[in-house]
């Protein structure tokens, strides 16, 4: 459960995972395109800033699902960064990279918007650990 300004220890958990799932999903769509590092980093940057993930959770109007303690009227941007970054850890526990791309749908995260409604990409990582098999390098 989050609570304002604070979140639970499994929340936490969860917000990592889900910050590690976005990153993969980002890297995924970068690789392909034979692009430099910057270019990840602009892209991580549009999606996983402070700033980014709150706009998105509340567009979503994730705020009506995150417990406040008595008193609190506001959400924090920290609180509303990890219940977006929460949201992604158990969808990726429970459906692998498939559910977590469904849920970046769902949320309406534009950057990776295109990857999620494409086609599996070979460079996924299977839930089991399993190494991925990337594409082979365009010449």
């Amino acid at each position: 459960m989050f609570v304002q300004g604070r979140c639970s220890v499994g929340k936490k958990r969860l917000a990592i995972v889900g910050d590690r799932v976005l990153d993969l999903l980002l890297a995924c769509k970068w690789y392909p395109g034979h692009f430099d590092g910057a270019v990840f980093d602009d892209m991580r940057h549009d999606v996983t800033t402070n700033d980014s993930l709150e706009n998105i959770g509340n567009r979503n109007q994730l705020e009506r699902c995150i417990t406040r303690a008595p008193g609190v009227v506001w959400v924090t941007k920290e609180t509303m960064t990890a219940t977006v970054e929460a949201i992604m850890g158990p969808a990726y526990e429970n459906g692998g990279m498939d559910a977590a791309k469904k849920v970046v749908e769902t949320l309406g995260i534009a950057a990776l918007e295109q990857e999620a409604k494409a086609e599996k990409p070979a460079s996924l990582p299977q839930r089991d650990g399993s190494a991925p098999a990337f594409p082979s390098q365009k010449t």
